[in-house]
């Protein structure tokens, strides 16, 4: 098992995300809210309480990011060179509206140590999407975008197959409904764990 899971779709008129925050351990989880400024827009974020990062967030544009464990993977080509910090994440969502617009925010930081664990994906409110790979930006080719813990870039590289993939493509393919009780249902069917206090992967929050 494996931490985490997101999935994205749009139609002409809706964009829906689902999100199981999966993690180790049994760590109280967290939520925040930060109100807009004259120059900055406002943003709920979840996280733990341990440290208070922004494990994901959607700010009042509709801008949405979350983060997902990888395998091993070396970043040579990223170009940012500013600090990355705890409070990165949260910037960019209180300075972005849309993927195009974060972006170039991402860019100008060095995250290259936190991709050569992890991914983010960001989804905004017209329907984009995005998956940062290491130096790879992965953009969906179909009104809807599944991140997991595998690279679409190179799966071989670990963390697949995945039980839970054939379950989203599925679901965000056959039947699909854009409604919030589709997109419950579909987190709850690729939910980790029954016991939070057992060894192992668990979802926190969804």
């Amino acid at each position: 098992a494996h931490p985490c899971s997101v999935f994205t779709a749009h139609d002409d008129t809706t964009v829906l995300i689902g999100n199981n925050e999966d993690y180790y351990g049994a760590e109280d989880t967290l939520i925040w809210f930060v109100p807009p400024e004259d120059d900055a827009y406002g943003y709920v974020s979840w996280g733990f309480a341990d440290n208070h990062f922004s494990q994901g967030g959607m700010n009042d544009q509709g801008l949405f990011y979350d983060g997902l464990a990888t395998p091993a993977l070396p970043v040579e080509d990223w170009p940012g060179t500013e600090t990355f910090t705890l409070m990165t994440l949260e910037e960019v969502l209180a300075g972005s509206a849309t993927v195009d617009e974060a972006l170039p925010m991402l860019e100008a930081v060095d995250i290259g140590p936190v991709l050569e664990t992890a991914q983010l994906i960001f989804a905004d409110r017209f329907g984009d999407s995005a998956i940062l790979e290491g130096d790879t930006i992965v953009r969906p080719d179909e009104d809807w975008q599944i991140a997991l813990n595998f690279y679409w870039s190179d799966p071989d590289l670990g963390y697949y197959p995945d039980w839970r993939l054939p379950i989203l493509l599925e679901r965000m393919t056959d039947g699909l409904e854009m409604t919030v009780e589709y997109f419950t249902e579909t987190a709850d069917a690729v939910h980790q764990g029954t016991d939070p206090t057992a060894p192992g992967v668990f979802t926190r929050y969804t």
